[in-house]
């Protein structure tokens, strides 16, 4: 994920080549969040961190071990003011069984660098992004969608030795579902992690949201998931179960249930007339709405490589709210002074280092060996 938002504010936003002058905000990389910095910036720095912070084993990131291997470096002074941001801030973990009306929710959270850096939620990076050449990757209109719903989403572990994935039945009640409905309504791929390499082929994956009126997001190993972007980009309106993780973004990239349908979970217990049903007694009107408004966002939630996305884009967010971010903070004496008993750190950042081996790291190590891909790459 950081190199797609480095790659991004290199072709868009780099100094010219010898120039001397201070930048108004500085990307640092997570494996450079240690190393000394020659200059500061006008108004702040921040770095973006691959995973979802506390629920994917941290030791899975390549930039991770190397930020741990510049320990010795550790000083407060490095870390003040500095923003993270992050596609989970806080994550959650999910449990949920049919006997319950909702989930069991659990958070854990990133604690804000010393100086009033803040940490802040933003999308997964889609699949897709606008290209100058070609613009924005077209979306179909709603009546040329030829199937009620798509589901991409692995049910249980490598094998199925790990579990249920998001440690609740719904994944497999939604599969369920598919196959019982009518040919062509649910279009539906993935079941076990490692056997079904579902993210691995994109080509399917947009097609199928592409199809489709609406897009089924079980969580999985945390709340949130990469595909609810990559259905908003292909113009899909998202089906979520819960709202937790969803909101964390909605500060900046505008109200996500302006533009995505919540199916009750009460409607996955026995009686219930379960999501495709729930989804199929919605309004017409109200699809259509729904429809409207994913248009409206879809090309702000993506990374552009290239500047031009009509409208803006999500780098565009990020500057603009980083900026803003930075300003209210100084206005109000925060940065970059010292704050008497601020955490050290090593307080900050040496339990990352000390996390035990994750046994779902020793599962995934032979599909993705570290340094293999791009740093953070998620997976099911």
């Amino acid at each position: 994920m950081p190199n797609v938002i480095w790659e991004a504010l290199r072709n868009r936003f780099a100094p010219p080549d010898g120039s001397t002058s201070r930048p108004d905000l500085e990307f640092v990389p997570w494996a450079c969040l240690l190393q000394p910095r020659a200059t500061r910036p006008k108004l702040g720095s921040f770095t973006v961190f691959s995973g979802a912070w506390a629920t994917f084993p941290l030791e899975l990131f390549a930039d991770t071990r190397a930020m741990c291997s510049a320990m010795s470096n550790c000083s407060s002074a490095s870390l003040r003011g500095l923003a993270v941001l992050a596609i989970e801030a806080p994550s959650y973990l999910m449990s949920w069984n049919t006997a319950s009306p909702e989930p069991t929710v659990n958070s854990s959270r990133l604690r804000s660098f010393p100086g009033g850096g803040g940490v802040f939620q933003i999308p997964y990076p889609t699949s897709e992004h606008y290209e100058r050449r070609r613009g924005m990757p077209p979306a179909p209109e709603l009546g040329r969608r030829t199937a009620l719903a798509a589901l991409v989403a692995n049910v249980a572990g490598r094998n199925g030795t790990s579990g249920l994935i998001g440690r609740s039945p719904l994944r497999s009640q939604l599969h369920a579902e598919c196959r019982a409905a009518p040919a062509g309504q649910c279009l539906a791929q993935g079941q076990m992690r490692g056997d079904s390499r579902i993210w691995n082929n994109n080509v399917n994956t947009t097609a199928m949201y592409r199809s489709s009126v609406f897009c089924l997001q079980p969580w999985g190993d945390s709340a949130t998931r990469k595909g609810f972007w990559d259905a908003v980009l292909a113009g899909c309106i998202n089906a979520v179960f819960n709202s937790v993780g969803w909101n964390e973004t909605d500060a900046w990239f505008g109200d996500h249930r302006r533009w995505t349908v919540r199916v009750p979970l009460e409607e996955m217990r026995p009686g219930g007339r379960g999501a495709l049903g729930f989804l199929q007694s919605l309004p017409k009107s109200e699809v259509a709405r729904l429809h409207s408004e994913v248009a409206s966002v879809r090309g702000r939630v993506q990374y552009a490589i290239e500047d031009g996305t009509p409208g803006g884009d999500g780098v565009d967010v990020l500057v603009r709210n980083l900026a803003e971010h930075f300003w209210q903070q100084r206005a109000a004496g925060n940065l970059p002074r010292m704050h008497s008993g601020e955490n050290t750190c090593k307080e900050l950042l040496g339990h990352i280092c000390r996390q035990p081996t994750h046994p779902y790291a020793n599962q995934l190590r032979p599909a993705l060996p570290f340094g293999a891909g791009p740093s953070g790459s998620r997976v099911g």
